[in-house]
């Protein structure tokens, strides 16, 4: 509704910018008083990105959020543990600090069983919880990815399986699958966590 005073008020006076400095190091700069012209939100939130590791698990490539990637080895040697669910190939001591070892091809049931897991690359993933590490088949690149990029998971998966998925995004020419850090990390047998 546009009362009387509203219409009265005069429209602001635009101003030219100003010259600031001399010779070389001369400016020109708009006043404060200028009001700046409107960002178009859609425009900026395709913009947004977040970096990604991607790494292959059985033939499927996956991106992890690297915020979430504490560090990666090459390959580490792995104490087992007995009693464990078959995912958990036992423990490994980095620096002074024992963390769990899970094949995340088992876990997840996005790959076939592998048995031997000797020498493959893990990565380390972390949230404000815990910590463990995760076997994979390959690491790959670390990716720029659009946030408006990232569409629902395929309908192909069961839904044990898309419980592990935030959803799916193209880098490098393919489709891969936008892990759930927090479901990776949820304890054995614990419940889900409210994210």
């Amino acid at each position: 509704m546009v009362t009387s005073r509203d219409a009265a008020a005069p429209a602001p006076e635009l101003q030219a910018p100003v010259h600031v400095g001399d010779g070389l190091d001369a400016q020109l700069r708009w006043p404060d008083a200028v009001v700046q012209p409107a960002v178009d939100e859609d425009a900026s939130a395709a913009l947004v990105t977040t970096q990604v590791l991607v790494v292959r698990v059985g033939e499927e490539w996956y991106a992890v959020p690297l915020e979430r990637v504490r560090e990666v080895h090459g390959e580490c040697t792995v104490s087992p543990l007995p009693c464990v669910p078959d995912f958990i190939l036992g423990v490994v001591s980095l620096r002074g600090e024992v963390i769990s070892v899970s094949d995340l091809g088992r876990m997840t049931r996005l790959a076939e069983r592998r048995n031997d897991r000797a020498g493959l690359p893990v990565v380390v993933l972390e949230n404000a919880e815990c910590a463990t590490a995760m076997v994979v088949d390959e690491l790959g690149d670390i990716a720029d990815v659009p946030l408006a990029s990232v569409e629902p998971s395929i309908s192909t998966i069961d839904r044990y399986q898309a419980a592990f998925l935030l959803g799916s995004l193209e880098t490098g020419g393919r489709m891969v699958g936008l892990l759930n850090v927090d479901r990776v990390l949820e304890p054995v047998g614990g419940k889900p966590r409210n994210s």
